[in-house]
């Protein structure tokens, strides 16, 4: 029984690093894998489970559970997106509408400027304006 605080809670793999003997003349990736299957197959007095044995069985792990993590999260990710559209379409529409030409631009500031203008005319004045 394992006492350790540390919980294992996906399983473990059971991997070899190439030595630095086989690094220095630069192994390929194949010849790794060949090589680490080679090394767990020689272990004939453990009965080794192949789905938690070797780089290649590591790498299709760890593609699944990215793949249900990502379906896991999809959803939640989708929900966001779409708030956030929803909310940039909401500040798009307080702009008004879209001002392509300089004078839809000119009209555009000359009203605001007209409007600040009357503000500011009944505020020197002392009026009050809803």
């Amino acid at each position: 029984m394992n006492e350790s605080p540390i919980k294992l809670k996906l399983g473990f793999f059971l991997l070899k690093n190439p030595s630095p003997s086989q690094l220095e003349p630069g192994i390929s990736r194949s010849e790794q894998i060949h090589k680490e299957l080679e090394f767990f197959a020689s272990w004939k007095e453990h009965r080794l489970d192949p789905i938690w044995v070797g780089i290649t069985a590591l790498q299709h792990f760890l593609q699944d559970l990215h793949s249900r993590h990502i379906e896991k999260e999809l959803p939640m990710v989708k929900g966001k997106i779409t708030a956030l559209l929803a909310q940039t379409d909401g500040s798009l529409t307080s702009l008004g509408d879209e001002r392509q030409t300089p004078g839809d631009i000119r009209v555009f500031l000359t009203r605001l400027s007209m409007k600040f203008h009357s503000l500011t005319q009944a505020a020197i004045d002392g009026l009050s304006l809803d």
